[in-house]
């Protein structure tokens, strides 16, 4: 799969990411995963399971892991339906 590049927040500058999808092995519990990547190399995975959506940034680790159907714009941006890119847990 080819490379995306992503702008999240269309109010603020820009930042793009690079998008990668993580492959995952056989064993894994993970249904999907992707990796968003900053121009200075900082690294966020977004990763979706049986329990939801989850991402390795810092405001979703501090301020929406535990609240139901919040997310950070991360895996808001995986969900949006423009981009198509992960399913919404069935």
């Amino acid at each position: 799969m080819p490379q995306l590049y992503i702008s999240l927040s269309p109010e603020q500058p820009i930042t793009y990411y690079k998008l990668t999808r993580v492959e995952l092995g056989d064993a894994s519990e993970v249904a999907e995963a992707w990796t968003f990547q900053k121009k200075d190399g900082t690294n966020y995975t977004v990763s979706r399971d049986a329990h939801g959506i989850s991402c390795e940034c810092p405001d979703f680790v501090f301020r929406h892991k535990d609240e139901q159907g919040l997310c950070c714009k991360h895996a808001a941006a995986l969900l949006d339906p423009k981009i198509k890119l992960m399913q919404p847990a069935r």
